[in-house]
């Protein structure tokens, strides 16, 4: 009775976790999500009780939020534009006077030399004031309207560096004539150094072609709710066609290869499929199949010549060991 009731309640476990995987309203919380891109979208980001300034009548606080596009590869930091360009900004300004009449704000942005980001929050508050005029001798009292500006700044340090100048790499392709041709691809700075800025290398010819991914990103949302990705460095190859493959020494293009049908381009989380025209190309003649091909057209005469003279010698010298032996 025992095993029948455990199976009864596994069973109704085991529905009820199904019917909640299928429900779509329900987010799965341990499926990150991928993507291979900075450009994350902002959704819901929230502003934090800040510390207010206060300078005459107005009010004022200035929020950093985050950088739109802003990402990790690694421990490294980067966003796409200067900060000024990118930087999320929120603002709020209060007209304390005791009679308000109205309030407008400006905001500039500027990048210090010290990779720094500064903002100015010009506000302009209206408020009015008791006042008298006389009017056949008698004094009328009246409110007039009076402006007061204010400016609030804040320099922000900490800013990521803007992501390095992308130009299209260069590619290295070594044509083994007759047999394969093997395909590397890298991003190399002036000074020679290896940087890790590709996160995927698109590589086709008609029939096949081949994608690695070197940067995957998983989007992280803060307590703000500000979602950047942070990029780990990987490996992964996806193929089509059976004529591309991986080795050791690169990718693996069997013949037929033609390098004017080779096309190459590269992603950064930033650019998409960037065309690679700088190709060195090195064209090296496969001697060892040369070599096969001429061994076995010269076994091929030998046999044809001296095939049925080589039959009856070896024949002969077979015989007379039998009788030698009998």
């Amino acid at each position: 009775m025992r095993h029948v009731q455990v199976f009864v309640i596994s069973f109704f476990l085991l529905f009820s976790i199904c019917i909640v995987s299928a429900d779509p309203e329900i987010p799965d919380i341990l499926t990150p999500e991928l993507t291979d891109t900075g450009e994350v979208s902002q959704k819901d980001i929230s502003v934090p009780d800040q510390e207010w300034e206060t300078k005459g009548i107005a009010k004022a606080f200035i929020y950093l939020a985050g950088y739109k596009g802003e990402i990790t590869i690694e421990d490294d930091h980067y966003i796409p534009k200067p900060a000024s360009e990118c930087a999320l900004i929120y603002t709020k300004t209060k007209n304390i006077a005791k009679r308000p009449a109205g309030q407008t704000s400006t905001i500039r942005l500027s990048d210090g030399e010290d990779g720094t980001l500064k903002v100015k929050l010009t506000v302009i508050s209206k408020y009015q004031i008791k006042d008298y005029k006389t009017v056949l001798g008698i004094r009328i009292p009246y409110y007039r309207t009076k402006t007061q500006t204010k400016v609030f700044t804040r320099t922000f340090t900490d800013v990521p560096p803007k992501f390095p100048t992308f130009e299209p790499p260069k590619a290295y392709v070594t044509h083994y004539n007759g047999s394969h041709a093997v395909v590397n691809v890298d991003y190399v700075d002036k000074d020679g150094n290896v940087i890790d800025v590709i996160g995927k290398v698109d590589v086709s010819i008609p029939g096949s072609s081949a994608r690695e991914y070197r940067l995957i990103g998983e989007v992280g949302t803060a307590e703000n709710g500000f979602r950047s990705a942070h990029f780990e460095k990987v490996s992964t190859w996806k193929y089509s066609g059976k004529q591309i493959s991986r080795s050791q020494s690169g990718l693996y293009i069997k013949e037929p290869f033609d390098i004017d049908n080779l096309t190459i381009t590269v992603s950064t989380p930033y650019m998409r499929n960037v065309p690679v025209t700088d190709i060195e190309y090195v064209v090296i003649e496969d001697t060892s199949r040369k070599f096969l091909n001429v061994g076995f057209l010269v076994m091929v005469v030998y046999f044809l010549t001296y095939g049925r003279t080589t039959y009856i010698l070896i024949k002969r010298e077979v015989t007379r060991w039998n009788l030698r032996s009998f």
